[in-house]
This record gives C-alpha cells, sequence and structure tokens, in this order.
C-alpha cells in the first residue's frame, strides 16, 4: 500500500509541473494540452503497474522515507527509472516519463541526455522527437530544433505540433516566407488557437 501512496503521489506532482511546464510551451493549443497531459498520466500508470510496485523499495533509504511518510521526492522516481532502464532500454514508456520527469524538475542537461539515448532506440519515435526538438528551441539552439522537427515531418508529414514548432522556428530564424506559407497551409487544414496565433505575432521581428 505505501508503494501505491508513493506512486501516486510522485505521479501527482510530476503531472502538476508538466502542466506548468507545457503552459508556458507556445506550441501547445488547450487540445493538444489535455492530450498531452492524459497521455503523460496514462503512460506513467501503465509503466508503472506493469511493473512490481514493491521494485519501488529497492533502496533501503527509500523504502524508509515510504515508511516513515517522509516528503517524497520526484528525484527519486529518477532513480528508479534509471535502474529499470540500465536493465531494460529498449522501454519506450520509461524513457518517456523518464526524460519528461528531468524536465520538470529542472535536471535539463539529464533530461536531454536521455532524450538523445532514448532515440537511439526509437530513431523515429514521434514524442521522442517532437520533446527533442522543444527542449532545443527551448535552450535557443534553433538549428538543430529545425533539424529533428524536419525528421518528424518527413516521418510523419500530419503531425500537427510539429507544424507549428517548424512555424516558430522560420519565425525565430528569420525565415518570414516559409514561417507564412507554413502558417497558410495549416489553417486550411485544423482551426488554431487563437492564443497562439498571438504568441506568433510576438515572435516575429520588429
Amino acid at each position: 500500500m505505501t508503494d501505491l501512496i508513493f506512486f501516486c503521489t510522485s505521479l501527482l506532482l510530476i503531472s502538476t509541473l508538466l502542466v506548468i511546464f507545457l503552459l508556458r510551451s507556445s506550441i501547445f493549443n488547450k487540445k493538444v494540452l489535455i492530450i498531452s497531459i492524459s497521455t503523460f498520466i496514462l503512460t506513467a500508470t501503465i509503466y508503472i503497474f506493469k511493473s512490481d510496485l514493491k521494485s519501488f523499495t529497492y533502496m533501503n533509504d527509500l523504502k524508509k522515507n515510504i515508511e516513515q511518510g517522509n516528503d517524497i521526492n520526484p528525484n527519486e522516481v529518477i532513480v528508479f527509472l534509471e535502474r529499470k532502464l540500465d536493465e531494460n532500454p529498449k522501454d519506450i514508456d520509461a524513457w518517456l516519463v523518464l526524460a519528461r520527469t528531468c524536465l520538470v524538475t529542472g535536471h535539463i542537461q539529464k533530461s536531454e541526455l536521455y532524450y538523445f539515448k532514448a532515440l537511439k532506440y526509437f530513431p523515429e519515435n514521434q514524442d521522442l522527437l517532437l520533446e527533442t526538438a522543444i527542449l532545443k528551441k527551448s535552450n535557443f539552439d534553433f538549428e538543430n530544433a529545425i533539424q529533428y522537427v524536419n525528421k518528424l515531418l518527413s516521418l510523419y508529414p500530419e503531425n500537427i505540433p510539429a507544424k507549428m514548432l517548424y512555424i516558430e522556428l522560420m519565425l525565430h530564424t528569420g525565415e518570414l516566407k516559409k514561417a507564412n506559407r507554413s502558417l497558410n497551409e495549416l489553417s486550411n487544414e485544423t482551426d488554431l488557437d487563437s492564443s497562439w496565433l498571438k504568441k506568433l505575432n510576438d515572435i516575429k521581428p520588429n
């Protein structure tokens, strides 16, 4: 039971942090935000419950913290997933949860490292490619962000968040014609969130 409490508390905290991160990301409209959060929670739940919950007590200090009701630290989740991936690196769910947890808890370099490691095993995964591109963009590494989003669009040309991110990157790099052309094409494919369109105006160079 203590393992279950630990998992639920950690998932709630990490999900809250993920909400804050996605709300600050300009490419996500409300629909995409809801889908992203739901997918993350579902993925984490399926992953943990298909594992042995008792394995959360693999470390004596962690077991002691749970039994004594001490504050739960998301870093403990990170350590747990790192150990699990050492045993089985071909677990896409674990990589995604680990990278996202590192990101929302401020471990940016570790998050980037785990996205890169995950891509070695899953080089065509949509979530990995998109989130790596977003991370590169947030670090103002627009050149590499464009490379990842271009690869994603070459594999999955109907990926709407990737198209939105591409438009943002074109604006950041001064490619206004490409941005406007892609924006016109995207507006014919789907309804665009007004708040995102407003943010595009903020990105455009003066």
